[in-house]
């Protein structure tokens, strides 16, 4: 009697949904949370390169052009940090003259963090102005 009142109440378990969408969310939430910090991440990464290059060659222009205000490579720095929008990083800027004119560039690594993996980006952004 024990065996067959078991076997009944295994079946009227196996044949209840209740509560699967609940155990399928749980098994997709995480994967997704990351998926989604992950992308944002990146945007991020990528908003802070596109900005960082806007504003080189702002710095490339800057100490072609207004030589009143670019006077010198502090000067120069100092302008591309104030047209920077990105995220809060200290590049590494190079300013020279070249054959193509006034040479800036920048760098740095950003850190593409998805909760369980790091993965370091090196970023390096120049514009010549002549």
């Amino acid at each position: 009697m024990k065996t067959r009142a078991s076997i009944s109440f295994i079946r009227r378990l196996a044949g209840n949904t209740e509560g699967s969408n609940a155990v399928e969310f749980a098994l997709i939430a995480p994967v997704f949370l990351i998926a989604l910090i992950g992308f944002v991440s990146l945007c991020l990464a990528l908003f802070s390169m596109g900005s960082l290059q806007f504003a080189v060659e702002g710095g490339a222009r800057c100490a072609s052009v207004q030589t009143t205000v670019c006077i010198d490579n502090a000067s120069v720095e100092s302008y591309i940090e104030d047209h920077y929008y990105g995220v809060d990083i200290s590049p590494s800027y190079a300013h020279e003259d070249q054959d193509c004119g006034k040479y800036v560039s920048a760098s740095f690594t950003y850190v593409l963090d998805m909760i369980v993996h790091q993965i370091s980006i090196p970023i390096k952004v120049s514009a010549c102005y002549p």
